[in-house]
């Protein structure tokens, strides 16, 4: 997903990349958390234990940290890619007029950008012209 995001212009800092080889498996959630924190970071995770987990809700309180949390972990990142794309104008108003901490969900669908169908006028839907 970092790659994607990249493409499309993020500046993005995937744990893997911070803390390279399988060092971020063992790197505590708060230690990263501060991290983020101390760097003006912006994480999106799909780890709900960021909310739940009291050690990380502190960390992240203290840390002033801004979380965009995946509704789920188990969608293909190209998914959870373009809904950070197709959602990064509002993801950036809640940045700007927020300094943290705080918690979003980013859901995969976002029917907002997508209008409502339009028929020319005089033209209706019938049985025939459906698909």
């Amino acid at each position: 997903m970092g790659e994607m995001l990249r493409r499309a212009g993020f500046r993005v800092h995937p744990i893997y990349e911070v803390y390279p080889g399988t060092t971020h498996e063992s790197i505590s959630d708060p230690e990263w958390i501060r991290l983020c924190g101390s760097n003006g970071w912006i994480a999106v995770s799909g780890d709900k234990r960021l909310e739940t987990a009291p050690e990380n809700r502190q960390a992240i309180i203290e840390a002033k940290l801004r979380v965009f949390v995946l509704t789920d972990s188990n969608s293909r990142p190209e998914i959870w890619a373009a809904a950070i794309i197709v959602g990064h104008y509002k993801m950036q108003e809640m940045i700007e007029a927020n300094a943290g901490p705080f918690f979003v969900n980013v859901r995969k669908r976002a029917d907002s950008h997508v209008t409502k169908l339009r028929l020319p006028p005089g033209y209706s839907i019938s049985e025939e012209t459906r698909p």
